[in-house]
């Protein structure tokens, strides 16, 4: 059985866990829209309009 200083231990543990869990989501998040941007961008880059107001078909 656990004493009471093994209990606090425990949770702190499981605290530290979820705290590094949750700022790594943070910053995979991030990391995805930085990429989705780039692509986005690099797409507008590849495309031609041909005439001033056009659509660009």
């Amino acid at each position: 059985m656990f004493c009471e200083g093994d209990k606090m231990n425990q949770k702190g543990k499981n605290l530290a866990i979820w705290g590094v869990a949750l700022q790594l989501g943070t910053v995979v998040g991030l990391l995805g829209t930085i990429i989705g941007m780039v692509r986005a961008f690099g797409r507008l880059a590849q495309t031609e309009i041909t005439e001033p107001g056009g659509t660009g078909e």
